[in-house]
Formats: C-alpha cells, sequence, structure tokens
C-alpha cells in the first residue's frame, strides 16, 4: 500500500499524530494493532501474524480508522504521554465493536479457500484469530500446503470453521486458542471437530 494513499497507516497515523519523533513509535503500535496475533502462552515456535489480505486484518484496520476519525473529531491529539491512553481506548473500542456483526462484510468478501476443506483426512492446524457473536463460527489462521510441499515461505490463510453442536453450550474456543481441525464430512455440510491445543 502506497505509503500517501488515503487510508493507509501512514495517513492514519498522521491524522492524530503530528509529532514526527512520536508519530513513528505510533505507527508501529498501530501495525502492531492490525497484524498481531495472539497465542497460548508458552506457546513454542511459532510466530503468527495477519497480513493485509486477511479479513481480520481488514477488520482491524476498519476499526482503527473509525477510531482514528472519532478522536481526531473530539480533539484528542496523539503525544509523549496519551499514546498509551489511545491504545487503551482503542482495544476497548475494538472489544465493544466485536459484539455487533459488522465482521460479516469482510467475511463474505473473502475468496474461496485455496484447498478443498473436505479433503479425505484434512487437519487444519493454526490459531482463532476471531470469532463470531451471533453464530458458532471462528476464523483460523494456517499455512495451506502448496502442492510442491514447500510451505516455509507461504503466507497465512484465515479459514472461517462453522463449529460443531458440542460447543453450542458455552462456547468454550476463544481468540488465541490454538486448535486443530479434524473429520470434515462433506455430506455433513460445513461441519469441523476442533480440538483445543494448549
Amino acid at each position: 500500500m502506497a505509503a500517501d494513499e488515503e487510508g493507509s497507516i501512514n495517513s492514519l497515523v498522521s491524522i492524530i499524530c503530528k509529532d514526527a519523533l512520536e508519530r513513528r513509535n505510533f505507527k508501529i503500535k498501530c501495525e502492531e494493532f492490525l497484524s498481531k496475533v495472539s497465542v497460548p502462552a508458552g506457546w513454542e515456535g511459532k510466530a503468527y501474524t495477519l497480513h493485509q489480505g486477511n479479513p481480520t486484518y481488514r477488520y482491524r484496520k476498519n476499526l482503527l480508522s473509525n477510531f482514528i476519525h472519532q478522536k481526531a473529531s473530539d480533539g484528542f491529539i496523539v503525544k509523549g504521554g496519551t499514546t498509551k491512553q489511545f491504545l487503551d481506548e482503542l482495544q476497548e473500542f475494538s472489544n465493544l465493536s466485536e459484539s455487533d456483526d459488522s465482521f460479516s462484510e469482510f467475511w463474505s468478501s473473502e475468496s474461496p479457500a485455496l484447498i478443498d476443506l473436505f479433503e479425505q483426512n484434512i487437519k487444519l492446524f493454526g490459531p482463532v484469530v476471531r470469532k463470531s457473536h451471533t453464530e458458532r463460527k471462528v476464523s483460523v489462521l494456517i499455512k495451506t500446503r502448496g502442492r510442491n510441499g514447500q510451505d516455509d515461505n507461504l503466507p497465512f490463510t484465515e479459514h472461517v470453521i462453522d463449529l460443531q453442536n458440542e460447543f453450542e453450550d458455552g462456547y468454550c474456543i476463544k481468540v488465541g486458542d490454538i486448535v486443530e481441525v479434524t473429520k470434515c464430512r462433506r455430506n455433513e455440510g460445513v461441519a469441523f471437530e476442533p480440538e483445543v491445543k494448549k
């Protein structure tokens, strides 16, 4: 994304942070908000990051843009002592926004998966980056293996998974859980049995 393109991180950050020295640090924090993926404490060897094509990244960027414009209209300016306040309020704003169905537009616009999720003996393995509050669905960030089996440099792809009935009560999967999804059955539609790996 071009640095001067409207809606880019640079242009968003410059709306609310006028100090050039503070802007660099503030931009890093905003990029972390956009791309960071939570995983369980002590989870080894995996650095999961959302890239710009992931629906959750686009959703978070929309939240960030809305929040920055809201704060700017209130006259709020990010400077040395207010960065933490802004980030805390952004997280609270994000948490409140997740209770509505505004994320559905980002899921529905997602291109079809690169692989057939109903392949024989398929296993999807990755962290939950989003869960729907209106349906029993989670969005899992995984690497999709290419046909040649070399997947070291592949970007992570976000897959939306409908959960099985046993997860209705309590909906125990949460953002940050590492899940392994198995036993896909075509004759039952899109239904998976996720197992949480802690």
